[in-house]
């Protein structure tokens, strides 16, 4: 059999005409798709860059777009949201630290001038002198020690401070604190009462730390207790170390105080809050986390409130 290939020929001349033909426009039509759904599928990324590019430290409010997509991006925006939230608290933070400290600072300073300029403008008697200059070294005291205590806190966050560990024996510590605080405890009716242990209580720490934790800690409780009222201060042995308490028998701490007592210059609104910085449970807090000890507070409006330090059997066994 045979048959002429001349129609098969020309079939195939014109399918390779048009595949030749129709090659560049299916290349052109392929690289405008592809750009178009690029564009689609990036246009997410350029606005969250443009977004992250208006953020500054003047609008940390600013967050990213995001889409409820569930994919990478949308992980990746929330994840940088959530970054942000705890940059903007710690600015926050850091802003009402530094306005803190400066109106704190601003007192002592403005008493030291008073006290300076009125003792300048006419000549006065010796004791009027005196007296000025108590005034002025009382400032000067009040806003030294501020100053250490924030020198203490900052050294803290970043890690600088030094606390060179020893042995020591917790009860004698706190025994020298209590004699140490005997006379403003006098002057207010409260004689503390102690439970300690026969027996020592080794643990391993830095004895001025300690020893300054200790003291914030019968201060509050000294400055809040009523005339006349009660403080305890017990040493328990348990089965992972120490605990070390203090209590008082005062109003205790009111609810809304409570979450916020270890944060830098809160004062409650007891009218004895008014009497310090604000620093002072700042400190505990910050020499307790750096000996990894555990403060719980043990507190109910009306008999009171006590604070237990927690030192772990680690201390006790570098001891």
């Amino acid at each position: 059999m045979g048959a002429s290939l001349a129609e098969v020929d020309r079939t195939l001349g014109i399918l390779s005409t048009l595949l030749l033909g129709l090659t560049p426009a299916a290349l052109v039509l392929a690289c405008g798709v592809g750009a178009w759904l690029s564009r689609q599928a990036l246009r997410p990324v350029a606005a969250m860059t443009a977004a992250a590019q208006r953020i500054s430290i003047s609008n940390l409010s600013t967050r990213l777009p995001t889409r409820e997509s569930g994919d990478e991006l949308e992980n990746l925006a929330r994840t940088w949201n959530i970054m942000l939230d705890r940059l903007e608290s710690a600015v926050r933070t850091l802003s009402q630290f530094a306005a803190d400290a400066s109106h704190e600072l601003r007192t002592p300073l403005a008493v030291i001038r008073t006290s300076a300029e009125l003792a300048l403008r006419r000549a006065r008697e010796p004791e009027a002198y005196r007296q000025s200059l108590s005034e002025i070294a009382s400032e000067t005291e009040r806003m030294t020690q501020l100053v250490e205590d924030l020198l203490f806190l900052a050294r803290g966050d970043s890690g600088a401070v030094e606390m060179p560990r020893e042995p020591m024996d917790l009860r004698l510590l706190m025994e020298e604190v209590i004699c140490e605080i005997r006379t403003l405890a006098a002057a207010r009716g409260i004689s503390p009462t102690t439970n300690f242990p026969a027996q020592g209580a080794m643990v391993c720490g830095n004895r001025d730390a300690l020893r300054r934790l200790f003291l914030v800690l019968l201060d509050n409780a000294i400055k809040f207790a009523p005339e006349g009222g009660e403080v305890t201060v017990s040493l328990t042995k348990t089965g992972d170390g120490w605990i070390a308490s203090v209590g008082d028998n005062g109003p205790g701490i009111a609810p809304d105080d409570l979450p916020h007592i270890f944060e830098r210059f809160y004062r409650s609104s007891h009218p004895h809050a008014d009497a310090g910085h604000g620093l002072g449970l700042s400190l505990a807090a910050s020499i307790a986390a750096a000996h990894s000890i555990s403060i719980q507070v043990e507190n109910s409006p009306g008999p009171g409130s006590r604070f237990h330090l927690h030192f772990p059997q680690a201390a006790v066994a570098d001891a």
